[in-house]
């Protein structure tokens, strides 16, 4: 008899039943919160890296038209540069987009 108490599921009430598939919802919404920020903070720092990166590749490309007198006029075009990096990084932002929308809407609830 004590064998069959415990194989048979307790019975709940439709407003206990209730309660624990909220905090169940919860607890999945507090995992995707944690997801959510991760990804945020990995696309923050994508971005500072693609920021630093086209400062720097702008600065030595700069230098070298600088140090080569047949190359000086062209200084002006190394000016591209930076920005082909920021429209590519302007890019990708475009796509994480989602990320931060499902953030607000895990927020709000």
């Amino acid at each position: 008899m004590k064998e069959q108490a415990i194989n048979q599921p307790e019975e709940m009430s439709a407003s206990e039943f209730q309660k624990e598939s909220f905090k169940y919802q919860l607890d999945c919404l507090k995992l995707e919160i944690d997801l959510v920020d991760r990804a945020i903070a990995r696309l923050e720092t994508i971005t500072q890296n693609v920021k630093n990166f086209s400062v720097a590749i702008w600065i030595a490309s700069t230098s070298v038209f600088i140090g080569q007198n047949e190359l000086r006029r062209y200084v002006a075009v190394t000016a591209l540069l930076p920005l082909l990096f920021w429209f590519i990084d302007a890019w990708w932002m475009h796509f994480h987009r989602g990320a931060f929308l499902r953030m607000k809407k895990i927020n709000n609830f």
